[in-house]
């Protein structure tokens, strides 16, 4: 494990953090090439290493992409949850009431 996998092993870093640590040769390279966001937030939670001022404007922006976000997740879910309903029509055609008390898989 190199240092800072090491590093982020001791702040309780998650396994998939640290095992993409152990691939970078420094925090600088970590931190440009990183894709988690969530991974980066943790990092300077843990660290308490927020610029002055990051933090107010990291938050403002973060709530009009989580907005976004979830408009499109609620679409997708949406579809999911259709697609599972079709899905389990498929396998169980019809339920009937009757007999069905206390019965479990």
């Amino acid at each position: 494990m190199n240092d800072l996998a090491t590093k982020l092993s001791k702040l309780g870093a998650c396994g998939e953090a640290i095992a993409y640590a152990n691939t970078m040769p420094d925090l600088a390279s970590a931190w440009t090439a990183c894709r988690r966001g969530n991974w980066m937030e943790w990092l300077l939670n843990k660290l308490d290493a927020w610029p002055a001022g990051a933090f107010a404007d990291f938050a403002a922006k973060r709530a009009t992409l989580y907005a976004d976000y979830a408009a499109k997740r609620a679409t997708l879910e949406a579809d999911y949850e259709a697609k599972l309903a079709d899905m389990l029509r498929s396998i169980v055609p019809t339920v009937v009431w009757s007999g069905l008390a206390g019965r479990h898989r």
